[in-house]
């Protein structure tokens, strides 16, 4: 344990000097600042959340729409408004769309790098693989946590600031925070396993990207013609992002245990394939 330990600080500062963890946290900057402020002054307006959830027509229609789109059922979505600050809600659900090419991109090179230029061999005279694989994860956990601690706060307060959010609605900002990272967690498994599988830190971000796209376009155009082939989308740990919003504990749960099992089975087949592969 005091391995991990070490290894994971270390790879921390590591991934935030990188050039992947400076690009990542441009990228992020750039995503989550714009849609905050097309978000603030929309969301200043319509502050009382009974504006968007009541029986007018208008309403309706707008809550049908944005549940097609993130595939929440119209009645759950209302409840959802009628709950939280609408601010709050979209960000949210921007997260969640925009989250996994962020973890992707952020937390890519893990042991890749390491094994393409043969410095693990001077890494494993002091540690052993497994402190190495899974210190290595752990810091990347780490690191995009603190990341998305730094850019929800920076948001949350500015749309204090201005007017978008209420003071007891920092509270709901501290859950995306920590939903967005937690659903990072099986993008950061998926990124160690491709980094043991390919030893090469550009080729494993491409596998991955790879991977996830793939299995998003089989499963997305695949279902017009069977409606069974849709169910390929559960290999990707993002086929229930939106769940991820739901206030109701058994949808909440099913998308938990759904990232749970994706994060489990990358991690044990990647540690497996980095203890067995020659350096």
């Amino acid at each position: 344990m005091r391995n991990i330990r070490i290894i994971a600080r270390f790879e921390v500062a590591r991934l935030a000097r990188s050039t992947g963890g400076v690009l990542f946290m441009a990228l992020a900057t750039i995503i989550y600042a714009y849609v905050a402020l097309k978000l603030v002054r929309w969301a200043a307006e319509v502050r009382e959340a009974t504006s968007l959830a009541g029986d007018d027509p208008a309403s309706k229609i707008l809550t049908g729409f944005v549940g097609w789109l993130v595939d929440i059922e119209p009645d759950a979505l209302a409840k959802m408004i009628g709950e939280h600050a609408p601010f709050a809600l979209v960000f949210f659900f921007v997260g969640l769309a925009v989250n996994p090419l962020l973890a992707i991109l952020g937390t890519a090179d893990q042991t890749g790098s390491d094994i393409q230029t043969r410095h693990i061999r001077y890494l494993l005279l002091r540690t052993d693989r497994a402190s190495l694989y899974w210190g290595k994860t752990l810091g990347a956990v780490f690191f995009y946590g603190v990341a998305m601690a730094v850019l929800c706060g920076l948001i949350g307060g500015a749309a204090l600031w201005g007017g978008a959010l209420g003071a007891g609605d920092l509270l709901y900002f501290g859950r995306i925070w920590l939903t967005l990272t937690l659903f990072a967690v099986p993008f950061i498994a998926l990124n160690g396993l491709t980094s043991a599988l390919t030893g090469h830190a550009g080729l494993g971000l491409v596998v991955t990207l790879a991977f996830y796209m793939v299995v998003w376009l089989i499963s997305a155009i695949g279902s017009w013609a069977a409606p069974a082939v849709a169910s390929i989308e559960y290999l990707s740990p993002s086929a229930l992002k939106f769940d991820l919003a739901s206030d109701e504990l058994v949808t909440l749960g099913k998308a938990v245990a759904h990232m749970a099992v994706v994060t489990v089975v990358a991690g044990l087949i990647g540690s497996t394939l980095f203890k067995r592969r020659d350096v």
